[in-house]
């Protein structure tokens, strides 16, 4: 099986980072306990105050995309949204088998 790996990259509005950072604290657990999540690092962009990017490791992408209804339905992602100066963006990539050195 591959890993789908999801690049989640946020802009949060200046007023509201600190919040961000306690709400994904709480959150965090939830998501890496979620079934088909390998792990997620949480980087902040340390030229653009305010901007974090999630390197996110699942199973598949359905395993993501469960995961993000279930966020989504809980209301969790439209407070999440309010916190933001735009829309999230997505990315999604699938690991594959290739030499490195010869």
């Amino acid at each position: 099986m591959q890993t789908c790996y999801v690049l989640l990259d946020i802009k949060t509005k200046p007023e509201h980072f600190q919040e961000m950072k306690d709400f994904l604290t709480d959150a965090m657990p939830t998501a890496l306990s979620f079934e088909g999540c390998q792990g997620v690092d949480l980087v902040e962009n340390l030229d653009e105050a305010g901007n974090l990017l999630f390197w996110e490791r699942w199973d598949s992408r359905d395993h993501y995309e469960k995961y993000y209804a279930f966020r989504e339905a809980s209301g969790v992602l439209e407070a999440f949204s309010d916190m933001l100066t735009e829309e999230p963006a997505f990315r999604f990539f699938e690991s594959y088998d290739y030499p490195l050195n010869k």
